[in-house]
């Protein structure tokens, strides 16, 4: 029994628990800690040994784990004079952060020793980061994405961005107290790649029609490519989900629990647009699953599985994100998942405290509706704010969701027959 292969699942959680461990243990020699914004060039500060903390994945942690403790966190930043319609994962942060209350179950995390924070999500997080920094009195590091309204990013951008990180390894070099170490860089963003591919070819995998797995799996396994892009262990993770998403495949099996059609795929295939509630989670997949939706395509995870070989594709990258760019990017990113994952229906989760993701959604999906003739919808919830979400609204709006969906496919069904 004790040498039983590990699950890539198994193998998740350790190498999560061992994150924030290491974290802890980092602070407790005396290391650098950084608080970070998810989307910026992590791979700078990960080939230094500079440990970064990532807030936003932290507080979707907290809320998942501890709702009263999120609760508690989110009152002691409103308290405080920050207003509640901010961006939830900034208020349970500086509650967190306030408060000096831990939250235990492992995931306790020291406080900063310096901020790098980027534009490219939302400006919000600047002035979130810079909060920080002034409370603290720590070095503040900005990393500045210009809006980009083409469909790529011109060349002047380009170098703008990559004169940037220069600036930002020079300041990397005075924080850890030596040179910048460019060879290890390179060698990281070969690691950073190759855990890229694999996500990448995850996502694809659970776009297969049949969907072999339970899309909300997406989401455990996107925390790696927050916090750890860069290193081995995702890697080992990664290439060992990749290969059990391709046995189920050639063994036409999914982990998908709902109800299902006469393929063995899910009754319904959903693209889940915004953020995850990640305080009900596991209510929301549960619902899901109960009226045989699987969340095959979601643009939100798929933000996280950009590819680069240089310092060039590195600056297009991260410029090419949620809050700079405009709506033709925002379109084909969905289009693709639609057309590729053959998606019958999108829920959008209208996230009243992120505003650059619900900018752009009922838009989005009005135009989306009618360019692939499938139905949309949307609801109120939030992404780590357990106080937002209705249930009641979550379950009617998917409910009639999923009798369009079946009326589409009706008509689909007595159309084929005609043309036999």
């Amino acid at each position: 029994m004790g040498n039983e292969k590990k699950t890539s699942k198994q193998l998740l959680r350790e190498v999560q628990a061992n994150y924030y461990e290491d974290i802890r243990q980092a602070h407790d020699r005396g290391e650098k800690i950084g608080y970070a914004a998810a989307q910026l060039p992590k791979e700078m500060f990960e080939c230094m040994g500079l440990h970064l903390v990532y807030p936003e994945n932290h507080s979707a942690a907290v809320s998942a784990k501890d709702r009263e403790k999120a609760e508690f966190y989110l009152q002691t930043a409103e308290n405080s004079g920050y207003a509640a319609d901010l961006c939830s994962y900034s208020r349970i942060n500086l509650g967190y952060c306030l408060a000096d209350d831990p939250v235990g179950q492992g995931i306790d995390v020291p406080k900063p020793d310096f901020m790098v924070v980027g534009n490219n999500i939302c400006s919000m997080t600047m002035h979130w980061y810079e909060n920080l920094a002034w409370e603290y009195d720590i070095p503040y590091i900005i990393f500045d994405s210009p809006f980009v309204w083409e469909d790529h990013v011109p060349e002047h951008k380009q170098e703008y961005i990559a004169r940037q990180m220069q600036s930002i390894a020079d300041q990397i070099a005075e924080i850890a107290g030596r040179p910048f170490d460019y060879d290890a860089f390179r060698e990281t963003c070969a690691i950073s790649d190759r855990n890229a591919e694999l996500y990448h070819e995850a996502l694809e995998l659970i776009g297969h029609d049949p969907s072999p797995a339970n899309g909300h799996d997406q989401l455990n396994y996107m925390s790696l490519m927050v916090t750890m892009k860069g290193s081995p262990k995702t890697t080992e993770v990664l290439e060992l989900w990749v290969q059990e998403l391709k046995d189920l495949i050639a063994a036409h099996e999914t982990t998908f629990k709902g109800e299902k059609d006469e393929t063995g795929d899910a009754k319904y295939r959903v693209l889940f647009d915004g953020v995850a509630c990640w305080p009900q989670l596991k209510y929301c997949n549960e619902c899901m699953a109960g009226c045989g939706c699987n969340w095959v395509a979601a643009p939100y995870t798929n933000l996280f599985n950009q590819r680069y070989t240089d310092i060039r594709e590195q600056a297009a990258t991260y410029a090419f994100l949620v809050c700079n760019t405009g709506m033709d990017a925002w379109q084909a990113d969905r289009g693709y998942m639609i057309e590729n994952w053959h998606v019958d229906g999108i829920l959008g989760n209208i996230t009243r405290s992120c505003k650059p993701m619900i900018g752009k959604m009922p838009v989005s999906n009005r135009l989306l509706s009618d360019k692939y003739g499938i139905p949309s919808t949307t609801f109120d919830g939030d992404q780590s704010d357990p106080r937002i979400l209705s249930k009641a609204q979550f379950e009617t709006r998917l409910q009639g969701l999923v009798e369009i969906m079946e009326q589409n496919k009706q008509k689909k069904a007595k159309n084929e027959e005609k043309v036999d």
